[in-house]
Order: C-alpha cells, then sequence, then structure tokens
C-alpha cells in the first residue's frame, strides 16, 4: 500500500526527471475545406435507404473470387514512387479533401460500381485527396466488415489511386480512408 509521502516522492521524481514543459507554439489545427461538389452522378450523400443502383454480370462475377479475403491487410497503401512525405502530410490531414463518398447501406456489388465512378470522376476533375466512408462493420453479421476490406483491394487495383491511409477520428477513423488520386492531367 502506497502511503502520500511516496506518492509526494514519486512526483518529485517525475518533476526532476522530465525538466522544464514548455507549450507547443502552434495550437492551431488544419480543417479541410467543404467538399467541392463534382457535379457527377454520383450520389455521396448520407442517405440510410439502400442505393439504387443496376447490377451488371461483370460486377457479380468479380464478387464470387473476393469472398475469402484477407482482413489482415494493411490499411495502409502507397504506389511506388509516391513520396514517403506527401503519404505523411496524407496522413495527418494536411492534404485538403475534395469531395466525399459514404458506402454506407451499400451491398458489396454496389459499392465496387460506385467506388470506381467516384474515382475516375474524380480523378478526370484533378481532385487530389477525397474521403471514402465504408464504416468499420459493426452492424454487419458476427460484426465483421463486409466493405472495409473490400474497399482496401479495390482502391490498391485502380489504376488512378496513388495511396491512401485511414482517416482522422473527424472523418470517420478506421471506418474511412483518406485516397490521395492521379489528377488527369497525369495519366
Amino acid at each position: 500500500m502506497t502511503t502520500n509521502q511516496d506518492d509526494s516522492d514519486d512526483n518529485d521524481l517525475f518533476r526532476k526527471t522530465i525538466g522544464t514543459i514548455k507549450p507547443l507554439k502552434n495550437q492551431a489545427r488544419y480543417l479541410p475545406k467543404k467538399p467541392v461538389s463534382s457535379g457527377s452522378p454520383i450520389n455521396t450523400s448520407t442517405s440510410t435507404k439502400p442505393l439504387e443502383i443496376p447490377i451488371t454480370e461483370s460486377y457479380s462475377g468479380e464478387l464470387e473470387e473476393l469472398q475469402e479475403l484477407d482482413a489482415s491487410i494493411s490499411p495502409v497503401f502507397m504506389r511506388p514512387g509516391l513520396q514517403h512525405r506527401v503519404m505523411k502530410q496524407l496522413r495527418r490531414g494536411k492534404i485538403a479533401q475534395d469531395d466525399t463518398l459514404d458506402l454506407h447501406g451499400a451491398t458489396a456489388i454496389q459499392a465496387r460500381k460506385l467506388l470506381h465512378e467516384f474515382i475516375t470522376v474524380c480523378s478526370a476533375n484533378n481532385y487530389r485527396a477525397v474521403i471514402i466512408v465504408h464504416g468499420k462493420g459493426l452492424r454487419s453479421t458476427n460484426n465483421t466488415p463486409v466493405l472495409k476490406t473490400r474497399v482496401n483491394y479495390w482502391l490498391r487495383d485502380h489504376q488512378n489511386v496513388l495511396g491512401f491511409c485511414p482517416a482522422a477520428p473527424q472523418h470517420g477513423g478506421s471506418g474511412a480512408l483518406y485516397v490521395l488520386l492521379k489528377s488527369g492531367k497525369n495519366k
């Protein structure tokens, strides 16, 4: 059992060890600008109603092979040649997000089509970074994320994606990704 004397000695030792504390100079936080409307036909609203998207055979056939995805794959991705400095800026939220796609309520087939169209349109509009909200999978069967793992794979396969990482808590945390895109000029 510790006594007040022991606590006092520990506090004194701690203060001597760390020395003088100086407050951080820059307390300002970066706040991204409001999402810019892309003028695209893609639905980026947060509607809770299921999305109505026609399902084509190509999407349903490709989905079957994605049934056994490794959920442990890293949620951070960088194409070769992407500077670590740029990825660090993206991770810290220092790159303004131009638009957001919320996939809540979409099936895996719908989400794949939406994601592909969204990335293609944003890249063509020279957007540098976007947020993809896939959710954490807390309401899925057995609390196993469905979209989270698939979005990770789908983004890696998209030619216009340079890199991605988990979003900051205010943008969805582990239920969302910051995605860095190629501009339409660089293709």
